[in-house]
């Protein structure tokens, strides 16, 4: 399974584009959950989420990490996009703090039926974007 997040900081409103992709035909993926942590906040749900319709062939190649080794794919398999917004409460922010995506995704059939993989994804400068 692989997971990629586009994120936007609008004003207070943080838009995450998350895509998650299998290479197994056959597993229907869902995201379960998604979470924005960090510390004042505590856990934010979103604000909104809708399904966004995607191809295999729409996608265009994003950056794959497997441990200190970056590459630039594009990944096969059954995609799900989906689009959420959340509403950032400044005031609660605290300067240097870590701030963090959470996408837990859930296999709705196969042999992993049920299972629930979290992927933590780091905000960096989130604290300095917000201030300016």
């Amino acid at each position: 399974t692989t997971v990629a997040v586009e994120a936007y900081l609008i004003d207070d409103t943080l838009e995450v584009a998350v895509t998650v992709r299998t290479k197994m035909r056959a597993a229907k993926l869902r995201i379960f959950k998604m979470l924005l942590v960090g510390p004042g906040w505590g856990r934010i749900s979103p604000k909104t989420a809708e399904t966004i319709a995607v191809t295999v062939g729409d996608e265009a190649p994003f950056p794959t990490t497997m441990g200190s080794k970056t590459e630039m794919k594009i990944i096969t398999g059954t995609p799900t996009k989906e689009l959420f917004r959340f509403e950032i409460p400044p005031a609660k922010m605290l300067p240097g703090g870590n701030y963090r995506i959470w996408v837990d995704v859930q296999n709705r059939e196969g042999q992993d039926k049920g299972r629930i993989q979290r992927f933590k994804f780091d905000l960096k400068n989130l604290t300095q974007l917000i201030s300016d």
